[in-house]
């Protein structure tokens, strides 16, 4: 069965003191992509306690935050991505939260360290639904409602794939980040 909700994570391929971390001239590659350790390991190299990157959620395959990859004048400067964090270990940690408490909470407040605007996923009457908030509580963007199992296996699918790609590649995280609980919290799910 195909799940109408979708979280699939890139990394970034920028640092602006270094420019491109591969030869792909994209800002962002996706976790599946054969370069996408090669900019996770620099980028570790550069941060050390984060991984910087965006979440994509396609809702029924369409994009729910769209890409707001533009060029904003020299030096080459990028407009930040509605979904766009310093650390996309915290922003799995706050999905991974959900699926400890299996949605039973009506609002998750989904951690995106660097942006100013706030995503939540509330739950409705009929549902869930993400929600984008500036810091002021102005909604911005809102989803589709979609089921809380949709929610539950998107976030298994979505976290599996990101635990997968920080233990089988090279990468090496600071002390900081807190990549040990994520991890041994995703191998249980992996061995579920």
């Amino acid at each position: 069965m195909k799940i109408p909700l979708e979280i699939k994570t890139f990394v970034s391929n920028h640092i602006p003191e270094w420019g491109y971390l591969s030869n792909v001239e994209e800002s962002y590659l996706p976790i599946d992509h054969p370069l996408a350790e090669m900019a996770a390991v620099k980028l570790l190299e550069y941060e050390e306690d984060y991984l910087p990157g965006y979440l994509e959620i396609k809702i029924n395959g369409e994009v729910l935050f769209e890409r707001k990859d533009i060029k904003l004048g020299p030096p080459m400067e990028l407009a930040p991505v509605d979904t766009e964090t310093d650390d996309v270990v915290s922003a799995w940690s706050s999905f991974l939260r959900i699926l400890h408490k299996n949605g039973r909470d009506t609002s998750y407040n989904i951690e995106l360290i660097g942006i100013m605007d706030n995503l939540s996923i509330s739950k409705e009457k009929k549902g869930y639904q993400f929600v984008l908030t500036d810091d002021y509580e102005n909604i911005l963007s809102e989803s589709d409602v979609f089921s809380k199992e949709h929610l539950l296996a998107a976030i298994a699918v979505g976290v599996k794939q990101f635990g997968e790609f920080t233990t089988k590649n090279t990468l090496k995280f600071g002390k900081e980040i807190g990549i040990e609980i994520l991890l041994s919290d995703i191998k249980d799910l992996l061995n579920d």
